[in-house]
């Protein structure tokens, strides 16, 4: 599933090896039919794959940077995208994607918290679990990354007190970097 990917070449953005690895597996093991992701890179490459394989039945991947949008697409279509891979060119508005809410397919089964970015405002991403949370299944992932800053260990409390989750674990990704796994 991972044979051929690039991992460097993202805008030094990028997922490691081990962490697309885990998100395979957990995919492939768990029930995980509908996937969302704010960012995109490698792991958009993943789930589409993952999508072509029959493993997963949809991706939507949302991403705010126009550049790196492109890059994903360009990506995307090299690769075969499948028509159940859709990536969304967002701006961001009040330091938030532009997003509406009617637009989610629920339930999500796993959502991957890789953006906004750190440097939009304080705590950029605590307003996930306020916009989607009633659109995760039971039981869904939450993946949260850039687990080392302390911004994201101050937010993943945050929705650990108002949302009740279950930290499941926390991934290394690399020497400096983490992922916070939860369940709702």
């Amino acid at each position: 599933m991972l044979s051929g990917l690039k991992f460097d070449t993202f805008l030094g953005y990028s997922i490691t090896r081990p962490t697309a690895a885990y998100l395979v597996d957990l995919c492939q093991h768990d029930r995980v039919n509908q996937v969302w992701e704010l960012g995109s890179g490698i792991s958009t490459l993943i789930f589409n794959r993952l999508v072509k394989a029959g493993t997963i039945a949809q991706v939507t991947a949302v991403e705010h940077d126009r550049g790196h949008w492109q890059q994903t697409e360009r990506a995307l279509v090299q690769e075969g995208k499948s028509s159940c891979t859709q990536l969304l060119h967002r701006s961001l508005v009040n330091h938030w994607y532009d997003l509406n809410p009617r637009d989610i397919e629920a339930p999500i089964d796993l959502l991957l918290i890789d953006g906004p970015p750190g440097k939009v405002c304080p705590k950029s991403r605590q307003p996930a679990l306020d916009f989607f949370y009633n659109h995760l299944a039971t039981g869904a992932y939450i993946l949260l990354d850039d687990y080392y800053r302390q911004e994201e260990k101050e937010i993943l409390q945050f929705w650990i007190q108002k949302y009740g989750l279950t930290l499941e674990a926390i991934l290394p990704v690399g020497l400096i970097s983490a992922i916070a796994v939860c369940r709702r």
